[in-house]
């Protein structure tokens, strides 16, 4: 059985095999099931932010100004909680589109 990730990132890569102005940006995930296809295949439209899940999202805002498809991943709980005012202020407050994928999200005792 397929792990969702991994059935996440063959469909990015499908969709970056459709789409040029897909952009995938992703917080220090290299070697991440779910970024792999897409970053070996497309590494001119990769774009590695680092640890900075703030830096990612403004990058994303920049690119969706720019007419690309930004696709912007990370952990759940960084994306989330870190970044959180750069996606109400850059994101959601000008009407920009990006998709924000968060991974590896849920419970634990």
């Amino acid at each position: 059985m397929r792990s969702t990730l991994s059935g996440f990132g063959e469909g990015l890569l499908i969709t970056g095999r459709e789409r040029n102005d897909v952009v995938l940006l992703h917080a220090d995930m290299v070697d991440a099931e779910v970024i792999a296809p897409f970053s070996l295949e497309f590494p001119e439209r990769t774009i590695n932010c680092g640890v900075s899940e703030q830096d990612m999202v403004i990058t994303a805002a920049g690119l969706s100004l720019g007419g690309k498809i930004p696709v912007a991943v990370s952990y759940s709980a960084f994306l989330t909680a870190r970044s959180f005012d750069q996606i109400r202020t850059c994101l959601a407050i000008p009407g920009l589109q990006a998709v924000l994928v968060g991974t590896h999200s849920g419970l634990s005792a």
